[in-house]
């Protein structure tokens, strides 16, 4: 092959006969194979002066009559799909949650000081010292507002072009031979992306490529081929495959293009810590540096005592200060005539006395000392008051939840419970999706969730809630819980106006099937959330299990943490305004699905765990889905998006997750059934044994009972099959995909259940023995036993657990008269 262009955006200037040598590129050739050309020798650099050097690239045979050729149209082909694979939803959402620092708080951290004891110098560490820098401190002391403000700081730039030893550039480019990168560990986050390594490599990997895109083929070339093979990467990255790539980016580093990345909370990280801490300093170079923050547990000091470091609560005394005397002369307003303001000083000196560093301690002191303001206490008593309170995090909490005032104690107990059992349900299964203040309006709300019929709130009144609940928050909580304004990332159409055309493939000429290709993009939703003041609150009530004593000491608990939560989800799906549960121009009916999809992962989390919902309440969250359900007039199937008719039950949402847009292949009989079924239907599917074991118990006609269980059987065996058939097929749902934008694909993973779980076998057991007959068919469809049996073919049998239930449940369909002489060519 002869090189007669190129269209490499990095170019080192080595001569090959008059021709420039591509060091890095990809290519595919005319068959189809992608081959990749690149030199581990030579480092690339970053600069975007050259990143704009954009040609094709064309390689043309040497020998005569060889007709075959490779080319690249343009770079970015390949590298917006790269980008696009190694980003995740909600990649920084942590670092968005992070308040500013107050003031001229941590400003000292840019200072040089050579005879300082108490710390390692950050300036002298960064231009001469080693690979990694320790930021550690006790729980609230603000290593993450510190982080934060670092990596914001315009005196950290200055220390980058030092390091690059270019002070006195004047290049455009903002890099200046030094890219950067941040993660910020977030134990409570909804994704588990937010607290892996997974998640860690790739936020640094997309933050780096983004900068040098013209690194990207030679950092992760097995991307490259994918895109230029398929259009788009395959699957999502592997751990392993992360590792090698980061290994690999950590060897390019070099003196012209040097690297440092900023990791906040790595004791928040979720995981094998030994493995993180290989993957990242394995490797050593001068040219790398890591800024780590991270409470001094046994793990991480073990980790990073032997680097340069500083121990935060040793060094804020200044800022705690000027924190205090700012927020409550500030604050006093109209009152500062109650207290002079002068007196004051001695309050403040004080609360640095007695802070010891934390700085959530005092923003909680603080608020306490206002509300004594307010109240008219005299200096005197607001010393009292001030000592009186614990100077540990964990008997302050206490002492604030003991402070509660009677009447509010019941439902502060509710908001606290609430959000406790989100949390758990984080750490059970992610659920990726926060606490919304319109969902916390109804906690307590049992009279509205359980008696009232849906109807939709009237626009002002949303506004109205969240400012009811943000009082009371703030009156219940006494500040262990804040309401701030978060992204919910959703599904809309593209901005323009773009007509509607039809599919060139339609399925079905039906007009309940007729479908629609429709232009949507990810869109943010902004809504108010509530969330805990620190991740410390969350540890205190896991700890003390304050939450599991009666709120008024009478010895009995009102109620359950399961129940406050999912009473919330009715509430709103009660009273939401929306007339589609996805509509191609609001975002609500985007936020209606997401709803939809928390509250059924809540019921289904309740099951596993043994502490099912009521059947009362599972019947009136099919009431507040199905008036949602009424009020749509269609809904969006698949990516690219299509539309159908809303009919029938509200269960074919689920039937939606299954197969997508072919979801008809379940059968029309199998769809009736399911529409008959109800919310009978929705139960088998996740499934809420618990719920059809209450059914049973409230139906006395045996003969009925038989036929809805033979219906139940065969509903489940079928959509079983079509589950699993999509998922031995490589369509695994994996929720920070970007590559999983089919609306309904978040329901998936409600269904991915495996068919031989014990929860299964249960539920099988229980409709055969209720009477459910396993080899009734309709029409052309199969019996509920052929199902199985198609299911149990597909059944791999090197696992010898799985395979003791594929035979439990084998057995109990023969016990129960199923025919083995009745075949059946099974096509899902």
């Amino acid at each position: 092959m002869e090189v007669i262009a190129l269209t490499q955006e990095r170019i080192i200037g080595a001569s090959v006969d008059n021709k420039n040598e591509v060091l890095a590129a990809m290519l595919k050739l005319t068959n189809g194979e992608a081959i990749t050309i690149s030199s581990d020798d030579v480092p690339i650099g970053p600069r975007q002066s050259e990143m704009k050097k954009l040609q094709m690239l064309t390689l043309r045979p040497s020998l005569p009559g060889d007709r075959r050729e490779a080319s690249l149209s343009t770079p970015r082909d390949v590298q917006w799909p790269v980008l696009e694979c190694l980003t995740f939803r909600h990649i920084n959402d942590r670092y968005y949650t992070v308040k500013a620092k107050h003031g001229k708080t941590f400003e000292w951290i840019f200072e040089s000081r050579d005879d300082n004891l108490l710390w390692s110098p950050f300036p002298n560490w960064f231009k001469s010292g080693g690979s990694c820098y320790w930021i550690n401190g006790k729980p609230g002391s603000g290593k993450t507002t510190l982080m934060k403000f670092i990596d914001q700081a315009p005196a950290m730039k200055s220390l980058v072009r030092r390091w690059a030893h270019r002070q006195n550039s004047r290049s455009s480019d903002p890099s200046n031979g030094v890219l950067s990168a941040s993660f910020f560990f977030w134990n409570l986050g909804p994704f588990s992306l937010q607290k892996s390594q997974a998640g860690l490599l790739r936020a640094l990997l997309h933050d780096i490529l983004k900068q040098a895109p013209c690194l990207i083929p030679k950092i992760v070339p097995e991307l490259c081929s994918e895109v230029l093979k398929f259009g788009k990467p395959k699957s999502e990255p592997s751990l392993p495959e992360l590792r090698r790539w980061f290994r690999r980016l950590i060897r390019a580093a070099s003196p012209e293009m040097k690297l440092y990345f900023l990791i906040d909370g790595v004791d928040e990280y979720v995981g094998d810590f030994d493995e993180l801490i290989d993957t990242l300093f394995s490797e050593p170079s001068r040219f790398v540096k890591f800024i780590v923050s991270s409470r001094p547990t046994i793990p991480c000091t073990e980790a990073f005592s032997k680097y340069p470091s500083l121990r935060l609560q040793d060094l804020t005394s200044s800022d705690i200060k000027d924190y205090a005397n700012d927020t409550l002369r500030c604050r006093l307003g109209s009152l500062s005539h109650l207290v002079g303001m002068d007196d004051l000083s001695v309050v403040v000196e004080e609360i640095c006395l007695r802070s010891s560093g934390v700085f959530l301690w005092v923003i909680l002191v603080v608020k306490s000392l206002l509300q004594g303001i307010r109240n008219g206490d005299s200096i005197p008593e607001l010393l009292a008051r001030l000592r009186e309170l614990p100077t540990d995090l964990a008997k302050l909490y206490q002492e604030i939840f003991n402070s509660i005032p009677t009447k509010y104690r019941q439902q502060a107990t509710d908001f606290f419970r609430a959000m406790v059992q989100s949390v758990i349900y984080e750490s059970y299964e992610e659920r990726g999706y926060p606490v919304t203040a319109l969902q916390m309006s109804f906690v307590g709300d049992t009279d509205y969730t359980t008696n009232a019929h849906p109807k939709a709130m009237s626009l002002g009144e949303i506004p109205r809630r969240h400012a009811l609940i943000d009082r009371r928050i703030r009156s219940r909580c006494c500040g262990l819980l804040e309401t701030n304004t978060r992204t919910i990332a959703v599904m809309t159409r593209v901005s323009g106006e773009v007509p509607l055309r039809p599919n060139p493939r339609p399925r079905r000429q039906s007009s309940r099937n007729l479908s629609y290709q429709l232009p949507f993009q990810q869109s943010n939703f902004q809504a108010p959330c509530i969330e805990f003041i620190h991740r410390s609150v969350v540890e205190f009530f896991a700890d003390t299990q304050v939450l599991d004593q009666p709120p008024h000491g009478d010895g009995c608990i009102t109620n359950d943490p399961w129940t406050v939560l999912f009473c919330s989800h009715i509430g709103v799906l009660k009273s939401f305004p929306s007339q589609s549960i996805l509509f191609d121009d609001n975002d609500e009916g985007q936020f209606i699905l997401v709803s939809i999809r928390t509250a059924l992962f809540d019921a289904c989390s309740c099951e596993t765990l043994e502490h099912p919902i009521s059947s009362e309440l599972l019947d009136e969250l099919d009431k507040a889905i199905g008036y949602q359900w009424d009020m749509a007039t269609w809904v969006i199937l698949d990516f690219p998006m299509k539309r159908v008719a809303a009919e029938g039950h509200w269960v074919r949402m689920l039937l939606f997750a299954i197969h997508g847009v072919r979801w008809h292949d379940l059968g029309d009989a199998t769809i009736a059934d399911f529409d008959a079924l109800g919310f009978l239907g929705v139960a088998i599917l996740l499934p809420l044994t618990s719920y059809i074991e209450a059914w049973l118990k409230k139906e006395v006609n045996r003969e009925f009972i038989a036929d809805v269980c033979t219906k139940m059987l065969r509903g489940w065996a079928r959509a079983k099959a079509q589950t699993w058939t999509q998922q031995r097929k490589g369509a695994r749902y994996d929720r920070n995909s970007q590559f999983s934008q089919n609306p309904w694909s978040s329901l998936t993973s409600l269904l991915s259940l495996s068919p031989w779980a014990p929860l299964n076998t249960r539920l099988v057991q229980l409709l055969l023995e209720a009477g459910a007959d396993p080899n009734a068919s309709v029409g052309p469809e199969p019996s509920a036993f052929q199902s199985f049996l198609f299911l149990s073919g597909m059944h791999t049998t090197d696992e010898r657990a799985t395979t003791n239930q594929v035979a439990r449940l084998e057995k109990l369909f023969l016990d129960h008269g199923a025919r083995i002489d009745n075949p059946f060519h099974y096509s899902a």
